[in-house]
């Protein structure tokens, strides 16, 4: 038997055995060791995309839950002015009194414009306490756009209340206005909406 090469071997038959190099030195083994990294970094990736989105969706979801957010026009919610006495079906009586930009109240470091303080008065009139929070409300400009309640409503309001059978409590939401809109500001609980309408309507009469 001669060795013709250090890669071929003939054997006195004729027959040329070829032997195959060490695994590592194939091109063929680093090309697909290459690529099944870079797919599995692709797949990595792309779990984590969607894991983040779901959580991007779901934070936005609950952030819109806490600050009055509702998906159905305001048209469909039950319209009472300012100082009209609403009861619902678990025994709460609201009153929302008002609903004034306020220049002078300060506000959160996170907030970017005016104060608009809602003024409110809640009472129980069922046999069972009833649990009530600041973000049980909304407030909506006149293009039905929500403002977020700022952290300074808390300085003087539980975040969550038991409203004891026949007690009342009345506190101010403290909301960041933004660019302050005071044509028409429409207060939001549960089904129901209180309306402030514009000043020069208010003129006119």
């Amino acid at each position: 038997m001669n060795q013709q090469t250090q890669q071929e071997i003939v054997t006195d038959d004729g027959l040329v055995y070829r032997l195959k190099r060490p695994l590592h030195k194939q091109t063929l083994f680093w090309t697909t060791l290459v690529s099944g990294i870079v797919i599995f970094l692709l797949s990595l990736l792309s779990l984590l995309l969607v894991v983040t989105a779901i959580g991007l969706v779901e934070e936005n979801d609950h952030l819109k839950e806490l600050t009055g957010y509702h998906h159905s026009s305001l048209d469909s919610y039950s319209a009472y002015p300012f100082e009209k006495k609403v009861e619902f079906s678990d025994g709460l009586r609201v009153t929302v009194h008002s609903a004034e930009a306020d220049s002078r109240r300060v506000m959160s470091d996170e907030s970017t414009g005016v104060a608009v303080v809602v003024s409110l008065t809640l009472e129980n009139t069922s046999r069972k306490p009833i649990l009530v929070s600041p973000y049980d409300f909304s407030l909506y400009d006149r293009k039905e756009n929500v403002y977020v309640l700022d952290g300074s409503t808390f300085d003087n309001a539980q975040i969550g209340m038991n409203l004891a059978p026949g007690k009342s409590t009345s506190f101010d939401l403290i909301f960041d206005g933004e660019d302050g809109d005071e044509a028409a500001y429409t207060v939001v609980y549960e089904n129901a909406k209180w309306v402030k309408e514009p000043s020069n309507k208010k003129n006119k009469d």
